[in-house]
């Protein structure tokens, strides 16, 4: 096999597993600065039109301290919270505008990062049946 090819395969498979890794990286420090949970009121569903179709994200609104807090959700298309409906969260206690949907937002980047990673374990798995069968 070419080494060119072996390159591209490389760096084809890189530009899959950085995105993946970011994804991840962002999912553990929300985990690990998010510590607190509270409940949050979704007064919106903002939609985003795009090549596949529609996507949608809540908007939500939250109080720490008496202070109100309001947030965007992750797109998705399905499974997107109903406006007016109550929807658990978590917040960083030490800069509580940062939070994020439980089970929602940490589900996009979940589901981001696993098809990302596929997707850079594609080339590879190829480049070696190449190799075996070539």
């Amino acid at each position: 096999m070419d080494l060119e090819l072996i390159l591209f395969m490389c760096v084809f498979s890189l530009a899959f597993f950085i995105p993946a890794l970011i994804f991840r990286k962002i999912l553990n420090s929300r985990g690990k600065k998010c510590t607190e949970s509270a409940e949050a009121l979704v007064i919106d569903i903002k939609r985003k039109y795009g090549g596949g179709g529609t996507s949608s994200h809540p908007v939500y609104e939250y109080y720490v301290n008496g202070i109100r807090y309001t947030r965007e959700g992750a797109y998705m298309s399905t499974c997107v919270p109903k406006k007016n409906t109550l929807v658990p969260i978590r917040y960083n206690p030490c800069e509580p505008s940062q939070s994020y949907i439980v089970g929602y937002d940490d589900k996009v980047y979940r589901i981001l990062s696993v098809a990302f990673g596929i997707g850079g374990l594609f080339p590879i798995i190829l480049c070696i049946i190449l190799m075996i069968f070539v």
